[in-house]
């Protein structure tokens, strides 16, 4: 919609660039002029209002000779600019800031008590469960850093009727945040991917879920590299999963997501298949743990991690 309404603006200034070559030298050859144009008219408001306009130093394209109510003219912008006679009226006009070529999307959840981490929660209880998410979700933001021109941040996350404003602020910090959609993980990975390469022109995808609080920017930024000389990168997870997927724009394929049994030991496998079945170059990460179990909580604190998660854990021995 902003780049619709941004064009449409375009052209009502085309149209007044157009109209102010008309004032002093009338119709052209073979056309008789009938009365002010439109655009003329819309000009006298204009001067009425204190408002000139000025051609870039070139000044204006040939095309501009001919009258507007007969020709869609593409001429050159029009600059305003302040006039003696009034204040200036328009909006200003922006430069067009182009998207980041690469985007990391982290598919998460909203902490909600006894909604995230629920093998964890089995053993320790809800509420243990939701300060080690919300710990892991912290170190996670600091791990990966801020977006840059180069590289948008962004959290998907999981539908939630407690979803707010507030909430998503509160959650995920200054990053851009969107809702997952699709019945399935599969179905939510593929439309993320596709609206962002189809809708935001990005260049690269990556996608990582929330459950390794320990990934850092220097891997997601070599993750990122790596797909300059291959068409996906994978990171595979000890538990038959894999906790960082990404492609480029041109080799994504929707199939590489479907057929996926979620959340079994053959994830992994399953996703080389199709990658390989399609024909693509695929570039394997070093293999690395989710925190889904107790278990994988004490092999965390035997590591020596330092940050959020640890000081929550501490905290409960």
């Amino acid at each position: 919609m902003a780049l619709s309404e941004a064009e449409g603006e375009g052209e009502g200034l085309r149209n007044q660039q157009h109209t102010s070559t008309m004032q002093g030298g009338g119709s052209p050859p073979g056309m008789a002029r009938e009365g002010p144009t439109r655009s003329q008219i819309v000009m006298q408001a204009f001067a009425h209002n204190g408002i000139t306009f000025l051609f870039p130093s070139r000044g204006p394209p040939p095309s501009l000779a001919q009258d507007d109510r007969t020709t869609g003219m593409t001429g050159a912008s029009l600059i305003p600019r302040p006039s003696p006679l009034g204040p200036h009226i328009l909006p200003p006009v922006f430069a067009t800031v182009p998207p980041p070529p690469q985007r990391l999307l982290v598919f998460a959840r909203l902490p909600e008590l006894g909604q995230v981490k629920s093998r964890l929660a089995a053993t320790i209880g809800d509420e243990a469960a939701l300060a080690v998410y919300e710990a892991m979700l912290d170190d996670l933001l600091a791990g990966i850093g801020p977006s840059t021109s180069e590289m948008e941040i962004e959290f998907l996350w999981s539908p939630t009727p407690s979803a707010s404003g507030a909430a998503l602020r509160r959650a995920f910090a200054h990053h851009a945040v969107a809702m997952q959609t699709g019945a399935g993980l599969g179905d939510r990975l593929s439309m993320a991917f596709s609206e962002r390469f189809f809708f935001h022109r990005t260049e690269k995808i990556i996608a990582i879920g929330a459950d390794d609080p320990t990934l850092s920017r220097a891997m997601i930024e070599q993750a990122f590299a790596l797909l300059d000389s291959c068409e996906y990168v994978i990171g595979p997870a000890t538990d038959g999963g894999y906790y960082l997927l990404g492609c480029r724009a041109l080799s994504f394929d929707p199939t590489v997501f479907q057929g996926i049994e979620w959340g079994t030991s053959t994830v992994f496998a399953t996703t080389m298949r199709r990658i390989a079945d399609l024909g693509r170059t695929v570039a394997r990460l070093p293999e690395r743990y989710d925190i889904d179990v107790p278990a994988d909580l004490e092999r965390y604190l035997a590591e020596g991690h330092s940050g959020e998660l640890t000081r929550v854990l501490r905290e409960r021995t």
